[in-house]
């Protein structure tokens, strides 16, 4: 047992369809969305949960301050490369993320697993730290402009996501 590396270990798919199942997607279903591991920049990439609602409501016999957690708050941040041809179009072929979140409104699903390597498929038993329903917003210029040409897109959750679930489990008796 050792500790592991996180570079090359993080895999992101989009789905334009939602799995039949969000919460217990299958590897075939994952495997059919769209890779978008190479298009993202690792830094400054977030997708996950980002604390939850802080509610301070104490009884009268409380004697001490009270925390209770309320609604579970998401960020999704994303900067994706962009691939060009030496004309400076789109490559068709490579300039994935261009292609899917070229406008506002885009709405899909994204599953991200950690731990296989990246180019690794998605195979049963895989553990998706994290899956949400999300919608894209305008893309927009990155502020840092050296380096490769980049997008950022802004992603909003739409509500449903999924933590740490096996891919290709079936859901528990009486869930």
């Amino acid at each position: 047992m050792a500790k592991t590396l996180a570079d090359g270990r993080t895999k992101l798919v989009f789905l334009a369809e939602a799995p039949t199942d969000p919460e217990h997607p299958t590897a075939a279903e994952l495997n059919a969305g769209v890779d978008l591991s190479k298009a993202v920049l690792a830094s400054p990439y977030t997708f996950g949960p980002s604390g939850s609602d802080a509610l301070a409501e104490k009884s009268l016999a409380d004697e001490g301050n009270s925390t209770t957690y309320g609604a579970s708050n998401f960020t999704v941040a994303m900067t994706f490369f962009r691939y060009l041809l030496e004309s400076g179009r789109s490559d068709p072929d490579a300039d994935v993320a261009f292609k899917i979140f070229e406008a506002k409104g885009v709405h899909g699903w994204l599953y991200e697993r950690w731990g296989p390597k990246s180019r690794v498929p998605f195979a049963d038993g895989d553990e998706v730290r994290f899956g949400a329903e999300v919608t894209c917003d305008d893309p927009q210029a990155p502020t840092e402009r050296t380096g490769y040409i980049k997008m950022v897109v802004p992603m909003g959750v739409d509500g449903q996501s999924v933590q740490n679930v096996k891919v290709g489990a079936a859901p528990a008796a009486g869930s």
